[in-house]
């Protein structure tokens, strides 16, 4: 089922694109009628009517993305925004509409549908970064990966003008000016809302986790692969400095106290920084998300060795520095029923009973280390 952000998505980009479709079939038409008389002048004034339809497409769709993207990025420059998209998308929108003029304006056949499958694919691999790249570019000082969106447009424009192009060939001189326009509402519709598939499923990246490992976390929750589901489990952790949370596939490992997590190449990652810090997690595990708590081991810590042997013994192809950091995690019995509230707090936990973890939420990382040589110690003794 769609998230209420990829059903805007959908809805703002199919929405812009059947306002686009129309007009430049409108455009068209109207230019086709201009030309019947053929002198530079009508020739420059059927020229204008065309950008003229390029640019409200562009027009629609940047403010329709504008006023998505802004409300889960607010710090948008969103005028700049709204300017490279009129500019690049209005102009690509622009050569994109010509086959509909030639179409309404001779009586020859129209080309082959694949023929103009290939055309309009080409010109979204070239207009999809094109655009990705102007928007990155503004972009750029208000999320974490602004170039995300490159790729975005890019797998998003070529299917998009693919099916741009064959719907724009379709019309023939004999179809009267109505039913035109309704045609193109249609496939406006059909091809935004292919647009706005792509470009909502990417928008989280933005911000968030990257496209792969969002793919990844989506198959934990529905519990496939199983080969993936045995090895890998979901992250879910709090910045020490931002306070968001966020979500991220790590491979574990069992061992005696829970999972286990190397942290390799530990100098190009982040996330494991905050466990000191933010030592209460989420961990995405049969198919649901469960609370945990996370101690972070050096080398120097006296359980390092035995944890780092449990995860080489079930990733043995895993390459880890001898200095590459552990995180040991022990999942805790209180299971909140909203796996996005908090964590139950240590009032919750000593009301319900003695727990090794009852100064976790009271006192932050700072008393983690002694609770969790607690927890070690009450399993070891009651196995």
């Amino acid at each position: 089922m769609m998230s209420a952000g990829l059903r805007r998505w959908v809805a703002v980009c199919a929405a812009a694109e059947a306002i686009g479709m129309t007009a430049a079939a409108g455009a068209a038409r109207y230019a086709d009628h201009v030309l019947q008389d053929r002198t530079s002048v009508t020739v420059a004034l059927a020229a204008a009517v065309i950008v003229t339809g390029g640019l409200v497409e562009g027009t629609a769709l940047a403010v329709g993305q504008g006023v998505t993207l802004r409300r889960s990025v607010p710090s948008i420059r969103f005028r700049s925004y709204v300017l490279v998209t009129v500019l690049v998308a209005g102009l690509g929108w622009t050569a994109g509409s010509l086959p509909s003029l030639a179409a309404s304006s001779s009586s020859a056949a129209a080309p082959a549908w694949w023929l103009m499958v290939l055309a309009g694919a080409g010109m979204g691999l070239v207009m999809g970064p094109l655009l990705g790249t102007a928007q990155a570019l503004v972009l750029r000082a208000s999320v974490r990966r602004p170039w995300t969106w490159v790729l975005a447009n890019l797998l998003a424009w070529t299917p998009t003008m693919a099916v741009m192009m064959v719907g724009a060939s379709i019309p023939s001189a004999s179809w009267s000016t109505p039913v035109v326009l309704v045609w193109a509402v249609f496939v406006g519709t059909l091809a935004g809302a292919l647009l706005g598939l792509v470009l909502g499923l990417h928008a989280p990246s933005l911000n968030g986790g990257r496209p792969r490992d969002r793919l990844v976390l989506a198959c934990l929750r529905l519990g496939h692969p199983r080969s993936l589901c045995r090895s890998v489990v979901g992250l879910r952790i709090t910045g020490r400095r931002s306070g968001r949370t966020f979500e991220l596939p790590v491979m574990a490992a069992e061992s005696s106290d829970g999972l286990v997590v190397a942290v390799g190449q530990a100098a190009t990652k982040t996330w494991w920084r905050n466990v000191p810090d933010r030592p209460l997690v989420w961990v995405l595990r049969d198919r649901q998300w469960l609370p945990a708590c996370a101690e972070l081991l050096t080398p120097e810590a006296p359980d390092y060795a035995d944890l780092r042997s449990a995860y080489q013994a079930r990733w043995a192809r895993a390459r880890l520095a001898d200095d590459d950091p552990i995180v040991s995690i022990q999942m805790m019995e209180a299971h909140p029923q909203d796996e996005r509230s908090p964590l139950p707090t240590a009032t919750q936990r000593v009301n319900s009973g003695p727990t090794p973890f009852r100064n976790v939420q009271r006192s932050g990382g700072a008393s983690w280390r002694a609770d969790s040589q607690a927890a070690r110690q009450v399993k070891r003794a009651h196995p």
